[in-house]
Parts: structure tokens; C-alpha cells; sequence
């Protein structure tokens, strides 16, 4: 008996404007969401969210964070809670927030010379 070929299933996309409303957060702009808070967040937290290791979500503040972006991360010790990590006494690059502008999420020379005013 002859094998069948499969039907394909007809699938319903989003409309255009959903699509675009939900702009892509990237773990670096969750991790900058994050240390950007009031409270800050621990290395567990930063984990949890990210699905990094912890040596990865300290290179990215070591790396990425602090060398490329020029950020200031601070750390203390709360008891009960931990090192809380979170960027000190600097607002967080517009373009790295979820509420800012609709840019495509990658920093350019001109993003973070706006970013320093």
C-alpha cells in the first residue's frame, strides 16, 4: 500500500502589529533591567532569569557591562539576602531600556555618546 503524503496544517500567525508591539529584550538589556532596579539583584537572581552560569553573568557585568558600557556596578553583602549587585549613581543608556526608544538594541558610537548627556 502506497504511503500517504501529509497534509500540512495551516497555521495562524500574529498580526503585524502584535508582532511589533512585543520589541526583543535581550538577557544584556534584562540583566541591565535588573541591576538597574532600586533593590538590585544577587547572582541567584541574575541566574534564574537569564539561564546564564554564575562565571557567565560575571563576565557580562565585568565585560560587557562595565569595560564596554562604562557602568559602575557595586555589590554589597544584606543579610538574609546576599550580594545584591546594581549599577551605582548612573541612568541606565536610553537604549537599553524597555521603555525607551524602538532601536534595533544594538549600541552604536552615537547611542552612547547620547547615553553620557
Amino acid at each position: 500500500m502506497p504511503k500517504s503524503k501529509a497534509q500540512p496544517t495551516e497555521v495562524t500567525l500574529p498580526d503585524a502589529a502584535v508582532a511589533e508591539a512585543a520589541p526583543r529584550l535581550t538577557k544584556q538589556q534584562l540583566l541591565i533591567d535588573m541591576l538597574g532596579r532600586e533593590g538590585g539583584a544577587t547572582l541567584a537572581e541574575i541566574v534564574a532569569a537569564t539561564g546564564w552560569q554564575s562565571h557567565t553573568v560575571h563576565g557580562a557585568m565585568s565585560g560587557a557591562l562595565k569595560k564596554r558600557l562604562g557602568l559602575t556596578i557595586t555589590s554589597v553583602k544584606i543579610e538574609g539576602r546576599g550580594r545584591v549587585y546594581r549599577i551605582d549613581g548612573q541612568p541606565v543608556p536610553k537604549w537599553h531600556s524597555r521603555r525607551g526608544s524602538a532601536g534595533d538594541g544594538v549600541a552604536n558610537a552615537t547611542d552612547i555618546a547620547d547615553a553620557d548627556t
